[in-house]
């Protein structure tokens, strides 16, 4: 069937996988694939055991962090991150533009809970400006409801943008100039990253 000359700029978004993925653990599914005795494949799993563990670790202390953020006034928290356009099926130009949607979920009793998103074209450029301008402007849409808490927990993806020198000087800035008392700021493991945001990202998906 000859596609209509109106919709031959048009096609349907092939499928890829993860974003990241661990290193570690693809590792470790290599390894168990070849020929290993028995103490070897213990070691492996052993190994693997451990990388687990260290993850399940991060989450549960960013998991006492939302907790905290729930029950004390002075803290509130933010999880900043971009969807994965590989997770959607609408169709896209064949030279599409360069564009990315950010989002920001924020949560605590002590600020308007909410997410908010933010779509960025090919004029912006995607680096740790735009992480910047995302966090900027989200941090001055919650003032507009009040004062904010003087803790702030913040969750990025692990990624080199995330951890600049320009953004770290950001925060570094927000304390000096006494907008807050403590910024707390967490990563989560490379390829283990995916957090309750992800989830919502999954109500953009079609």
């Amino acid at each position: 069937m000859e596609t209509p000359p109106r919709l031959a700029a048009f096609k349907m978004m092939r499928f890829k996988g993860s974003f990241s993925i661990c290193k570690i653990c693809l590792a470790y599914e290599v390894a168990i694939k070849g020929h290993n005795t028995i103490a070897q494949r213990e070691q492996l799993d052993r190994d693997f055991l451990t990388h687990l563990t260290e993850t399940k670790k991060e989450r549960a202390q960013w998991s006492k962090d939302q907790i905290k953020c729930g029950e004390e006034k002075d803290k509130f928290a933010i999880i900043m991150d971009s969807i994965d356009k590989w997770k959607t099926t609408f169709p896209f130009f064949v030279n599409p533009p360069k564009s990315v949607v950010e989002g920001a979920m924020v949560f605590g009793c002590g600020v308007k809970a909410g997410v908010y998103t933010f779509w960025a074209n090919e004029q912006v450029q995607h680096d740790s400006n735009l992480t910047i301008e995302v966090l900027r402007r989200t941090l001055l849409k919650l003032e507009e409801c009040g004062p904010l808490p003087r803790r702030m927990y913040l969750q990025l993806d692990n990624a080199s943008d995330n951890k600049s020198a320009q953004f770290l000087a950001l925060l570094a800035y927000l304390i000096e100039k006494g907008c807050f008392d403590c910024i707390k700021l967490s990563y989560l493991i490379v390829g283990h990253t995916h957090d309750i945001i992800d989830q919502w990202f999954s109500v953009l998906s079609y």
